[in-house]
């Protein structure tokens, strides 16, 4: 058989249907509970089973108070976790683009579909040539390297390395799946001399 995920209004009707169930048997443990004096509700049993009808009750509505507080808590800490995910991500992939930008102004040379080809290498494999595996899964369509008009005067002009449609995951109920993180830009400046 197969399990598939649950539709918005399927996880709403079987969050009601849980909230009915929950409620009538606290209502039933309400009314056997009235219907108990004091002295049997604190009177321990002979035998085994050495806690009163009250410890049974406390007991069991413990229970239940953990069970409804996991599944928020669970939901919260795996938000964290995405969060956290993503923002390691980012940061990774903006000092990358930093750092390539930068191996190609270190360079000195006029901006070359070459020049180009390797900066891009460096953002994906962290070397010039397009070897290993690609840092978190970029790939060339990826990575777009492009270069401002040289100054006629000093020669500098600016690399640009723009990072666009990279995917990560969400592991978050509801928003579970593929995501694809914002833009993300790095420049440096070079100069280059005839």
């Amino acid at each position: 058989m197969i399990c598939l995920p649950p539709t918005h209004s399927q996880a709403v009707a079987d969050a009601v249907k849980l909230h009915r169930a929950l409620a009538a048997l606290l209502l039933e443990l309400r009314n056997v509970l009235a219907d108990l004096s004091n002295e049997r509700y604190s009177r321990k049993p002979v035998g085994p089973v050495k806690a009163s009808v009250g410890g049974h009750v406390r007991h069991s509505l413990d229970h239940l108070e953990s069970a409804l507080i996991f599944g928020p808590f669970m939901f919260m800490l795996i938000g964290v976790f995405d969060f956290g995910q993503f923002l390691y991500l980012h940061q990774a992939l903006t000092e990358r683009a930093r750092s390539s930008a930068r191996y190609g102004a270190m360079q000195q040379q006029a901006f070359t579909s070459d020049l180009q080809q390797r900066v891009q290498n460096m953002m994906i494999y962290n070397q010039p040539t397009a070897s290993g595996n690609p840092y978190f899964g970029l790939t060339p369509s990826m990575v777009n390297v492009t270069a401002t008009t040289p100054d006629p005067q000093t020669g500098y002009y600016q690399i640009i390395v723009k990072i666009t449609n990279y995917p990560y995951q969400m592991l978050s109920p509801y928003i579970a799946g593929t995501h694809y993180g914002p833009n993300i830009s790095a420049s440096s400046a070079s100069e280059w001399v005839n």
